[in-house]
């Protein structure tokens, strides 16, 4: 008797996970913070972060600034364009911890681009794409030399944040789509607000959130989850420009129509962002458009099409997506105008970057008959390779010398590169500082602080009266203060007291302790015989503990 036979199949043991594969997360979080762990050694650039760190510090030491943070400028309370309230309290609570020690801020910054990191991987893997993809993705992302100056910057990590809101919020976006529950709803809306609050580059969020949960996801666009999610966008959005509508901003006068002009005149920008990214040889610490090269984006427009030609996939509909997520993201960048800001940086390409990666997860590089461990081996190449890279570059970022000189070299035809490195020469290499700030004038004497500077060369010259036109002219298109320092010593060598009394008191507003300033004012005080005024002026001295001078203390009493 023959025994009966069954067709079920039998289960196959599950292939164990490697280690790689297992632990993908910590291997992405370990790789992220190793990489950028020297730039704790780094030093001060001198743009933009002595003025967070430094000139900000007695508004950082204040808790109660974190609220106030919403109704002013990011660098002035009123003389202000851009509002970014939760860059400001990342370094009121930077400070509470590392006061004005700047290795706290670049391990924060460290910190801020690890959870990015991890957030991204996470999206990735909620669009669907394969988990080993997603983490060499993420190995790219995190390893770029393209997106080092976002970590090596202190101020860069403006993108840092943006990311780390913008990222949960389309992940929390996909989930909703998939299954709509309320606290997701929440999650839009607390993440939407952060990044909005951020930058005002998320509100370009909203229209990449759309495109990744409802024209890649193929959902429908007008259900009733679709009403809901797109009403917390609007809520949130309202939100915002609510409070920013309160807050103490400079309006900048631009029309919508010549913020569009600008963004037209500014498209090949696109073109060499795109070549920064898939050849990142051609960095620049401080890139503007007119030292800019498109030779490397054409070059990757090729690469990219021949990735795509050669690719196992056919989701046209995402290479599309990521495409336009790219160039969303970048908008708010070429809509700025020259004359507010003619400077691209590249760790604007943070959030962009999420474009590409979706973009190079349909095209030859994972899209091959290659196996996963030949796939493995391949992409840590390429990632090794970015990592050198960045290693490389960071030191670029350690001290004002070197980063000035890297910007000078990059980008030779930037008045204001030209300038800041002639600034800080001055003491060491006098006759290539003059070189260098004649050449940034010629290029520009408009440029903001040029005559400050044209001025303080003539002053090391032994030219004090010589100075003085700059002096004037600066304040005429700054009023920065430190000029008044100088045109006050200009006035009273002219034997003008009662002018040098005025420029001091100017100065004096800002700077206010300045020791030297406050002695020369109580000075002048008794040489014209004002003492009332010498008598306040030595008690408000000494309310901010500054010593009076012998000569003095007897004379009013003290």
């Amino acid at each position: 008797m023959k025994k009966k036979t069954t067709n079920k199949k039998k289960n196959k043991p599950k292939k164990p996970e490697n280690l790689l594969s297992k632990y993908a997360g910590l291997w992405l979080l370990l790789i992220s913070f190793i990489l950028y762990l020297p730039s704790v050694n780094l030093g001060f650039t001198e743009l933009d972060d002595t003025i967070f760190i430094n000139e900000m510090s007695a508004y950082n030491s204040d808790p109660g600034n974190i609220f106030h943070s919403f109704s002013r400028g990011v660098f002035s309370e009123e003389e202000d364009t851009y509002y970014r309230p939760l860059l400001l309290d990342s370094f009121i609570i930077n400070a509470f911890f590392a006061k004005q020690n700047i290795a706290g801020y670049h391990f924060i910054n460290i910190l801020l681009h690890v959870l990015a990191v991890w957030f991204l991987f996470t999206l990735l893997k909620q669009l669907g794409i394969q988990k080993m993809t997603a983490f060499w993705l993420s190995v790219i992302f995190a390893v770029h030399p393209v997106l080092t100056q976002a970590v090596a910057w202190i101020p860069g990590r403006n993108d840092t944040l943006l990311a780390i809101f913008v990222f949960p919020f389309l992940t929390a976006c996909l989930k909703y789509r998939e299954k709509p529950e309320l606290k997701l709803l929440l999650i839009q809306g607390g993440t939407l607000l952060g990044a909005l609050f951020t930058k005002e580059t998320a509100l370009f969020a909203l229209p990449a959130a759309w495109l990744l949960s409802v024209f890649l996801s193929d959902k429908k666009w007008l259900d009733g989850p679709a009403l809901r999610m797109y009403g917390v966008w609007v809520g949130s959005a309202a939100v915002y420009l609510l409070a920013r509508s309160m807050a103490s901003l400079e309006q900048s006068g631009l029309a919508f129509g010549e913020l569009l002009g600008s963004a037209f005149g500014r498209i090949p920008v696109l073109l060499a962002y795109w070549g920064k990214v898939f050849l990142p040889f051609n960095l620049s610490v401080f890139p503007m458009i007119a030292d800019m090269t498109v030779i490397y984006g054409i070059i990757a427009l090729v690469l990219v099409g021949t990735l795509v030609f050669f690719s196992r996939s056919n989701n046209l509909r995402r290479m599309l997506v990521g495409v336009l997520i790219f160039v969303l993201f970048l908008v708010p960048a070429l809509m700025v105008p020259d004359a507010l800001n003619n400077q691209d940086f590249e760790h604007r390409l943070y959030l962009p970057m999420l474009g590409v990666l979706l973009l190079l997860s349909e095209t030859f590089l994972f899209k091959n008959k290659l196996s996963s461990r030949q796939m493995s081996m391949a992409a840590g190449g390429v990632a090794l390779i970015f990592a050198v890279m960045s290693l490389v570059r960071m030191p670029v970022f350690g001290d004002p010398i070197t980063f000035w000189s890297a910007a000078v070299e990059s980008s030779p035809n930037s008045a204001y590169a030209n300038m800041m490195l002639a600034a800080r020469l001055d003491d060491t290499d006098m006759n290539r500082a003059t070189t260098l700030m004649q050449k940034a004038y010629d290029l520009d004497p408009n440029q903001k602080y040029i005559n400050y500077y044209m001025g303080t060369l003539e002053v090391m010259k032994g030219k004090l009266l010589e100075s003085e036109p700059y002096f004037l002219e600066e304040i005429q298109r700054s009023d920065y203060y430190k000029c008044y320092s100088y045109l006050g010593q200009i006035a009273f060598q002219k034997q003008n007291p009662s002018t040098a009394i005025q420029y001091m008191e100017k100065y004096l507003t800002v700077d206010t302790r300045n020791v030297e300033m406050n002695n020369n004012l109580l000075m002048l005080y008794f040489q014209t015989n004002r003492m009332e005024e010498a008598q306040e002026h030595a008690q408000k001295m000494q309310r901010m503990r500054l010593v009076i001078p012998e000569q003095f203390r007897a004379p009013l009493g003290m």
